[in-house]
């Protein structure tokens, strides 16, 4: 039994609405990630939706350029010293020196916060979320620090801290990012102790979704409702929301494994093309050198076999060219849209105005 394709079938007939067809398979629904500073705050307040999972898979969403980070970072450090209880500035220098790669800076300035509060109460609503958003931060820094270290799995330790300050974030708040953040200490679970590979599941995705017969495992959920509520059995029925959260506002763009794993909910809900775009994104990633956090050693032919392997015939003849030739292009609009978008910020940023400071920073 094979995948279904709407997306084909539509191409075929009309090849100018395939982009629109694409979009209709899922509607934007709010996504959260696990890093916490002014920008996830300002979503919040607006109840802004992020991007759709298309959107997410194809790179149209926003990110900042180092500089927008590098100002906001000395603007914080100067007020700190002015004002050096105002809490929540921790958190903005940690998030922007941890996007800047700066681990060790990060974790500097979470762990100075972490200095300032006050012993943990659970009744003091306004302690209970800085000290959420203390392990929340100074969790995430810990696993990128062991990432940008080398990721070397005979020093598992900050991993296995990193979880820990995950799991107790949790713990303090149980449904925070709609309970996003289980999906990152999912990923530290599968990196602290890897899964062993089956014959037909040589590299086993972060979910525990088992491919025991290869990918026709996947294709005997029909339609939405069957495949969403084995996901719900599986207390996967957030995962597509919560692995597409992870790549806006946490640091998976370029992640293998995301996008290896955000394939299997998608194929189960039904939405084949949009697994299949994760597929090409999976694809292209390999192609840039990107690796799999998953112990085992493999080349980039074994691994586009594993992560996006061809359909049969007949299906490859109905779809795999329209999609690439998709795929490609919202690559394209997406990097275009990307490169105006930091022109633009950066015009402004080297004149000294700030999203932060200058409200018509966007006007």
């Amino acid at each position: 039994m094979h995948r279904t394709v709407p997306l084909a079938i539509v191409s075929r007939v009309a090849p100018h609405l395939a982009l629109g067809a694409v979009c209709l398979l899922l509607a934007n629904r709010p996504l959260r990630a696990c890093l916490n500073d002014r920008d996830s705050d300002l979503l919040e307040r607006e109840g802004r939706g992020l991007p759709s999972v298309m959107q997410v898979i194809t790179g149209r969403f926003e990110r900042n350029p180092p500089l927008f980070y590098e100002m906001r970072v000395k603007r914080v450090a100067a007020q700190l010293k002015r004002e050096p209880s105002q809490l929540a500035l921790y958190d903005d220098a940690a998030v922007a020196s941890d996007r800047l790669g700066h681990s060790h800076e990060a974790l500097r300035w979470i762990e100075a916060k972490r200095r300032r509060l006050a012993p943990f109460d659970a009744k003091n609503k306004t302690l209970r979320e800085h000290w959420y958003r203390y392990y929340a931060n100074a969790g995430t820094f810990h696993a990128h620090r062991w990432i940008r270290n080398g990721a070397d799995r005979s020093d598992i330790g900050e991993m296995k801290t990193a979880a820990q300050m995950i799991r107790r974030a949790i713990e303090i708040k149980p449904n925070a990012h709609f309970g996003r953040e289980k999906y990152q200490l999912k990923a530290m679970q599968w990196i602290i102790k890897p899964p062993k590979p089956k014959k037909y599941d040589p590299l086993p995705n972060f979910l525990n979704i088992n491919l025991e017969y290869g990918r026709e495992s996947l294709y005997d959920y029909q339609g939405d409702d069957e495949g969403q509520e084995e996901l719900k059995k599986r207390g996967l029925s957030d995962a597509v929301e919560g692995l597409a959260g992870l790549v806006v506002l946490g640091n998976a763009w370029e992640s293998l494994d995301v996008f290896y794993a955000l394939q299997m909910p998608l194929e189960m809900q039904g939405k084949g093309s949009l697994s299949e775009l994760a597929q090409l994104r999976c694809k292209e990633l390999i192609g840039k050198g990107k690796r799999s956090l998953y112990p085992k050693a493999f080349t980039n032919a074994q691994l586009t076999k594993i992560v996006a392997p061809d359909e049969s015939e007949n299906i490859r003849s109905y779809s795999s060219q329209q999609m690439q030739e998709i795929y490609t292009r919202l690559r394209t609009e997406a990097d275009e849209y990307q490169t105006k978008r930091t022109a633009y910020m950066k015009a402004r940023l080297h004149k000294g105005l700030h999203p932060d400071t200058h409200p018509d920073f966007w006007n």
